[in-house]
């Protein structure tokens, strides 16, 4: 009963399109599903992980998810990986140190999913939105964000009142024709 159980699991696992790998607490792989093998390519059983990882971003590893995991903290973010086609691509990562219950070994779990699209959609989102659609100048709001950066005052009431700013306002009818 347990390993049919079991293999069903692993078949429900190997099926998700999202990224699964388990390892061992010092990063040796002992599971990749499916959508893993498709990711990053062929992988075998106890490779390190840190193999699969860019070196600029192993420095990020060791500050924000190795500790994380070494305390038994879940650690959820982005991340930006290579795919075994060289692409470069953004990844919602979440890393969770799990307990062995038959004995006191810990594994952790990696589940990635591929929100490339997502977020680069929500960018062109947040550009549009500082960019009058006509010209492709910046509108309104994007102004209003650079003199809260530059901190212009008498805008929110408490900057320098020796800083000075001209606006020119410039209003062309029918331009849109």
């Amino acid at each position: 009963q347990t390993s049919r159980a079991h293999d069903r699991l692993i078949q429900v696992v190997d099926e998700v399109d999202d990224v699964l790998v388990v390892t061992d607490l010092d990063g040796r792989i002992s599971y990749l599903n499916r959508a893993a093998m498709r990711f990053f390519g062929e992988r075998d059983i106890g490779e390190p992980i840190r193999e699969m990882v860019r070196p600029d971003l192993r420095a990020h590893v060791e500050r924000e998810i190795v500790p994380a995991v070494t305390e038994a903290r879940r650690w959820s973010g982005d991340l930006e990986l290579y795919d075994n086609q060289g692409q470069l691509r953004t990844v919602a990562a979440t890393v969770r140190p799990v307990m062995d219950r038959d004995r006191p070994e810990l594994h952790v779990g990696i589940l990635l999913r591929d929100v490339t699209a997502e977020r680069a959609h929500a960018r062109e989102l947040a550009a549009q939105a500082r960019q009058d659609h006509l010209t492709g100048l910046p509108n309104r709001l994007a102004l209003m964000e650079q003199l809260e950066l530059v901190g212009v005052g008498g805008l929110d009431g408490d900057g320098d009142p020796t800083d000075q700013l001209a606006l020119y306002f410039i209003d062309l009818d029918n331009l849109k024709i």
